[in-house]
């Protein structure tokens, strides 16, 4: 019995820390796993006014875009949206919102069909740390209702992917 517990101890005290460690990794990197997972969160946090999900889930493209051009830092962008969002609550706010994603098309950053997406994103940010690139469709539904639809562009950088702009 002593045995048993001098392994089970050792043991569980290594799974708790992993546990903590991929919680806090999870917390405070930006960008998602998954370009639609990215496109969905950037969405979803737009229509709630969550400025942290907002920032977190944004390329340096869209940064710069809700910065009115320039790239700021994200705690100037924070204060900034925080200053807008703060005088009233989103009109969604208590809505069940979902997502369907009806095409996720992987496209070629030297090809042809990234031309008017290089174009546009170098305009305002460097497009250097982009490796990957995704257009998204997708259809917003609130309350079950739909919202609207939409192609979203989702750009990854190192190993994570982030919200560029949808037209």
């Amino acid at each position: 019995m002593k045995h048993l517990k001098t392994v089970i101890i050792p043991v569980a005290a290594g799974i708790l820390l992993a546990a903590i460690v991929i919680a806090c990794f999870l917390l405070f990197v930006s960008g998602e796993a998954t370009p639609e997972a990215a496109v969905c969160g950037y969405l979803k946090a737009c229509m709630l006014q969550d400025v942290d999900g907002m920032i977190k889930l944004s390329s340096d493209y869209a940064k710069a875009t809700l910065n009115g051009g320039e790239l700021p830092s994200d705690s100037d962008l924070k204060s900034k949206l925080s200053k807008i969002y703060d005088e009233e609550d989103s009109v969604y706010k208590g809505s069940k919102i979902t997502f369907a994603i009806t095409s996720n098309t992987a496209l070629d950053l030297s090809g042809s069909d990234a031309v008017d997406f290089i174009a546009t994103y170098s305009s305002r940010a460097d497009i250097s740390a982009v490796t990957e690139l995704r257009l998204v469709s997708v259809t917003v539904y609130v309350d079950g209702n739909l919202q609207q639809k939409g192609n979203c562009y989702a750009v990854k950088v190192g190993s994570r992917w982030y919200f560029a702009y949808q037209y």
